[in-house]
C-alpha cells in the first residue's frame, strides 16, 4: 500500500526532524518558551516548548524537496490540496507559538481555532454528508461548514490537551498519521499520503526527544498545528480539489461512505479526550476553558501508570481503531467491527481504571459544584476590583483579601534582579535579598502584621523548605538556581538574587467568611506553589494550609489562586511602573 515515494518521505520527515530537534531546544531556551514546573505539571524542570518547529520542519522540508525534485509526482489538485491544509495547519501553529509566547485567554483560543476551522471548511473541505449503518445518508447542506468547524476545533483541542504527559501527544501524532497514510494509499490520495508520511516520520523523531524524561514538548504550535493538519487530511481524505477549486454549481464534495464515523473512528483519543473534558467541567459548573488535573492522563497517573505505559496505551488505542478504519476502507467491513470493538474495550478499560468516569457520578457532581462555583466566583470578583485599583498598596490589599478567603498563610512577591528594581523599590516593601536577615524583618504591610524576628526565622525555615530553595534563586525565566546547571540546554545562569517585592503573613485574627468553611477537609495539610508573571521576570511564591476536600477541588482553587496570583502581580508591577494615580481631589484612591 505505501509507494516509495510516501517511505522516503517518512525517512526524510525523521531525518529532518531528528537533526533539527537540538537546535529548536537551544532556540527556546534563549527565547524563554519554556514550560516551567507548577503544581499542574509532571516535571521539575523548565522544559522547551518547541518541539512543534522541529516536527514542521520535519514535514516542510522533504515534501518541498520532493515536489521541486519529481514536479510531475503529485496532480494540480493534490498540490493544492497540500497547500491547504498546510496554510490553516500553520495559521494554527503560529497562533499557538504566540499562546507560548504570551499565553492567551480560553476564549481568544478557542476564537483562533474556531475561525481557521470555518475558513477550511468554507474554502477548503468540509464534511457534507452524515452517514452512519442503515441509515440512508443525510445532506448537511448549510450545516456542512459549522458542524466540520466543530468536529476540527475537538480534535485541534484534544491534541492540545494531551501534550501533557511525556510521550503522549507524540505518539498519538505517530498513529494517527500512519492511520492517514494508510487510508490515503487505499482511497487513492496521493496528497494525505504524501502529508501524512513525512508527519509520520517528523513524529516518530520528535518521540527520541520527548520520551520520558522529555527533553521538549510540543508545546501549542506543536499540537494545535499537527491537530489541524490530522483533522483537515481526515476531513479531506478522498476528495479531490478544494471547495474554491471546483465548480459552484457542484460544490459539495465527493461522497465518502461512513466519512463522519470513519474520521471520528480513526481520532478516537483526542475527540475522546476532549469530550470527556468538556463534560467534566460542565457538570461541575466549572468554565470550558479551566486547567485541571481531570484529564486522561493526569488520571491514569493518580492510579499508578507510568508516562511511557499511558503513551503506550492511547497509541494502541489509536492503531487498533484505526485499523478498523482501513479495514472498513478494503471492504473487510466484517472484520473491521471486530477491530473497533477491541479498540472501544481498551480505551473503556483504561478510562474505568483510572477512574475518569467517576466525575460524572451524582456523588462527584454534588461535591464538585458548590465549591468550585463559589471560588470562581469570588476571584472574578478580586480580579476586578484589582482592575480598578488605583495603587500599588491597594492592588497587594485585595489580593491578600483573597489571601485569607482560600487559606493562604503566607506569600512573597519576588521579581529578578537587575529586571524589576525599580518596581520593588516601589511596591511596598524595600529590595532586599530574600535570604538576609534585613528581608526577614520587614513588616509584612497590607492585611498583614509585623513580624517579630523569631517568628520570622521560624517562616523562612518552614517556607524555604517546602517550596525548595530553588524557588528562592529563581532566575529571570522562573528556572533553575543559581548554585545548581541550568534546567535546559543554553539557558542562561544568573549568580544574583531576586528582589522581594512584598511579603505577607495572615493575621492570627484573620479569618476567612466565604471559601474555607465549604472545604470541609478532615485533615489539613501544608501545600505550597508558585504563580509566574506571564514574561516570567516575577513571581509569587505562597503556603496555604488545605483544607480542601478531594483532589480536584484542591487543583480547582490551587489553579484559581495561581491565576489570581498571576494578574495581581502584573497588576502591582503595572501600577508600580507608572506610578500611583491621583483621584480628582489630589489624594491616592484607597482599594
Amino acid at each position: 500500500m505505501f509507494t516509495a515515494d510516501a517511505a522516503a518521505l517518512m525517512i526524510g520527515g525523521f531525518a529532518v526532524s531528528a537533526a533539527a530537534m537540538p537546535a529548536c531546544i537551544r532556540a527556546a531556551s534563549r527565547l524563554g518558551l519554556l514550560d516551567r514546573p507548577g503544581h499542574r505539571k509532571e516535571q521539575s524542570a523548565s522544559v522547551p516548548l518547541l518541539g512543534g518547529a522541529g516536527i514542521f520542519a520535519g514535514i516542510l522540508l522533504p515534501l518541498a524537496a520532493h515536489v521541486l525534485l519529481e514536479p510531475d509526482a503529485l496532480m494540480p489538485a493534490e498540490r493544492a490540496k497540500i497547500w491547504t491544509v498546510l496554510a490553516a495547519s500553520l495559521a494554527l501553529a503560529a497562533a499557538g507559538l504566540a499562546d507560548d509566547r504570551r499565553p492567551m485567554s480560553p476564549r481568544a483560543k478557542a476564537a483562533v481555532q474556531a475561525s481557521v476551522a470555518a475558513l477550511f471548511a468554507w474554502f477548503g473541505y468540509r464534511f457534507d454528508f452524515l452517514q452512519f449503518p442503515g441509515i440512508p445518508p443525510l445532506g448537511l447542506h448549510l450545516l456542512a461548514v459549522p458542524f466540520t468547524a466543530m468536529w476540527i476545533v475537538a480534535v485541534v483541542n484534544g491534541f492540545n490537551l494531551a501534550d501533557g504527559s511525556d510521550g503522549l501527544a507524540g505518539s498519538i501524532a505517530a498513529a494517527s498519521a500512519v492511520i492517514v497514510a494508510l487510508c490515503g494509499a487505499r482511497s487513492g490520495d496521493g496528497a494525505a499520503l504524501a502529508l501524512s508520511a513525512a508527519c509520520a516520520g517528523a513524529a516518530l523523531a520528535f518521540l527520541l526527544f520527548n520520551w520520558k524524561p522529555a527533553r521538549v514538548y510540543m508545546g501549542d504550535a506543536g499540537s494545535q498545528g499537527i491537530g489541524m493538519l490530522i483533522a483537515a487530511l481526515l476531513v479531506s481524505l478522498g476528495q479531490e480539489s478544494p471547495a474554491f477549486m471546483r465548480d459552484p454549481i457542484l460544490s459539495e464534495g465527493t461522497f465518502v461512505d461512513y466519512h463522519v464515523p470513519l474520521a471520528t473512528a480513526a481520532a478516537i483519543y483526542p475527540l475522546a479526550e476532549a469530550a470527556l473534558s468538556a463534560l467534566r467541567r460542565a457538570v461541575a459548573s466549572r468554565p470550558i476553558g479551566r486547567a485541571d488535573l481531570g484529564h486522561i492522563h493526569h488520571r491514569l497517573k493518580a492510579a499508578g501508570w507510568s508516562a511511557p505505559l499511558i503513551a503506550l496505551w492511547a497509541a494502541g488505542t489509536a492503531a487498533m481503531s484505526g485499523a478498523g478504519v482501513v479495514l472498513m476502507l478494503t471492504s473487510f467491513r466484517g472484520l473491521s467491527v471486530w477491530f473497533f470493538l477491541a479498540a472501544a474495550f481498551i480505551l473503556t478499560a483504561g478510562l474505568g481504571l483510572g477512574g475518569c468516569l467517576d466525575t460524572f457520578l451524582p456523588s462527584g457532581i454534588r461535591i464538585a459544584r458548590p465549591s468550585h462555583a463559589l471560588a470562581e466566583r469570588f476571584a472574578a470578583m478580586q480580579k476586578a476590583k484589582l482592575e480598578l485599583a488605583a495603587t500599588v498598596d491597594a492592588a497587594w490589599r485585595i489580593f491578600e483579601e483573597a489571601c485569607i478567603e482560600f487559606g493562604v498563610e503566607r506569600y512573597r512577591a519576588m521579581a529578578a534582579s537587575g529586571i524589576d528594581g525599580d518596581t520593588a523599590a516601589r511596591g511596598g516593601a524595600s529590595a532586599q535579598d530574600v535570604g538576609s536577615p534585613e528581608a526577614g524583618r520587614q513588616e509584612a504591610g497590607g492585611a498583614g502584621t509585623p513580624k517579630a524576628a523569631g517568628t520570622c526565622a521560624e517562616a523562612d525555615a518552614r517556607f524555604k523548605q517546602r517550596l525548595g530553595a530553588s524557588a528562592l534563586t529563581a532566575s529571570a525565566s522562573g528556572a533553575g538556581s543559581a548554585s545548581g546547571p541550568p534546567a535546559v540546554p543554553g539557558e542562561r545562569l544568573r549568580t544574583d538574587r531576586p528582589a522581594l517585592l512584598r511579603e505577607w503573613v495572615r493575621p492570627p485574627d484573620a479569618a476567612p467568611e466565604h471559601l474555607v468553611p465549604i472545604f470541609s477537609a478532615s485533615m489539613p495539610r501544608a501545600v505550597s506553589d508558585r504563580a509566574d508573571a506571564t514574561n516570567g521576570g516575577a513571581w509569587i511564591e505562597w503556603e496555604a494550609i488545605a483544607r480542601w476536600s478531594g483532589k480536584d477541588i484542591e487543583t480547582d482553587c490551587r489553579t484559581i489562586f495561581s491565576e489570581l496570583a498571576r494578574i495581581a502581580i502584573e497588576r502591582a508591577r503595572e501600577l508600580g511602573a507608572g506610578g500611583p494615580k491621583a483621584d480628582p481631589g489630589g489624594a491616592a484612591h484607597p482599594a
